[in-house]
């Protein structure tokens, strides 16, 4: 069986289509839909509708919480061996997607099994939508099936809130499985065509007012204290080192290229001393791990190719100075030695149930 785990917020405009796409699945009898109502108005009639095609449910959460509390809410309030999570605006591509993801990770017997995705966007300008193919990645969570009991062995969960929230979940699951040094932990399904329609919506959580300065600020925020958290976790694990770098690495280049935000007067914030402050800790703590194992000029190298990888020209003329000197820049004060977790939780909230 597969848990289908949807958290909505007043999604009944684009909840339905989600739905349908589920209820046209040849192995729809293996699975189960729960939809997480994340304190918004109920579905209990949609729900009632669609059981006559599909094992569905609703669970409220006790109030508005984010996509990572109403994810970990749906995970303690299920029980089938596989999980995959959809958002209430997306579909699943074909009606025979989750059959092969669900024989792919069971002839494997993998922890993970990704496939490929459809990236839907709008071109506002032309009208006219847009369908890019994104090779199997574990950036975000679409077109992936989880086994429960590598979730449970682990306790990996979603930090609560909603920036960012399912990058910290998706490290925790590559490390772990870097842990466990399974060749079969996470499969890519490359093979197949895209499993899951990942549809663009200007008014989405994840996209409104994706140019604002304060809603970057957020992301970055979310980025940064979930990948400190992770850091954090697989630390109490004798995980060595090597299989770490990788994650430090790019959490070092991705603070970088994001120093802009901190150190540039004119975009001062009353979220600049938290970046600040967070980005100080993670290099503190994580640069002097790798420095002794991959030399400056091999970092300036990997930078390089990273940055070329993930970020347009535009991004970087933002940044105001090279890597070695933000190196020195974070190295030049001490820390925090401590994070301030509600604080900074409070903060990645959905913004109607921050305190003024």
């Amino acid at each position: 069986m597969i848990d289908i785990i949807i958290p909505a917020y007043n999604a009944h405009d684009t909840i339905e289509q989600a739905l349908h796409s589920i209820a046209t699945q040849v192995n729809k009898n293996n699975l189960q839909v729960i939809i997480v109502n994340d304190g918004g108005e109920d579905y209990h009639n949609i729900v009632e509708r669609f059981s006559q095609w599909l094992n569905i449910k609703e669970i409220t959460c006790p109030h508005n919480c984010g996509p990572g509390y109403a994810r970990n809410f749906g995970i303690e309030n299920s029980n089938s061996e596989y999980i995959m999570f959809m958002d209430a605006d997306d579909t699943l591509a074909y009606s025979y997607s989750l059959s092969l993801l669900s024989s792919a990770i069971q002839k494997n017997d993998a922890n993970i099994i990704i496939s490929k995705i459809a990236q839907i966007n709008k071109d506002k300008e032309k009208n006219e939508f847009i369908l890019t193919e994104l090779e199997p990645n574990m950036t975000w969570l679409f077109g992936h099936l989880y086994k429960r009991e590598f979730l449970n062995k682990y306790n990996i969960r979603f930090l609560s809130g909603c920036y960012n929230e399912d990058t910290g979940f998706n490290n925790l699951c590559l490390l772990f499985s870097f842990y466990e040094n399974l060749e079969k932990g996470i499969i890519c399904y490359d093979g197949c065509p895209a499993t899951y329609e990942w549809r663009y919506r200007a008014d989405s959580l994840s996209e409104k007012d994706n140019e604002s300065l304060q809603h970057l600020q957020h992301r970055v925020l979310g980025y940064l204290y979930n990948s400190i958290k992770t850091f954090q976790r697989v630390s109490e694990y004798p995980i060595p080192i090597e299989q770490c770098i990788d994650f430090i690495v790019i959490v070092l280049f991705t603070i970088y290229q994001h120093g802009y935000l901190l150190y540039d007067l004119d975009l001062q914030t009353e979220l600049t001393k938290d970046l600040e402050d967070l980005s100080r800790y993670f290099y503190h703590k994580c640069y002097h791990l790798i420095s002794k194992r991959i030399p400056m000029e091999n970092l300036l190298f990997e930078l390089q190719a990273f940055v070329e990888r993930e970020f347009t020209p535009e991004e970087l003329e933002k940044t105001k100075m090279n890597f070695e000197s933000f190196i020195d820049l974070m190295l030049s004060k001490s820390a925090i030695t401590e994070i301030d977790d509600d604080n900074i939780q409070l903060k990645l909230l959905p913004s109607k149930n921050k305190v003024v």
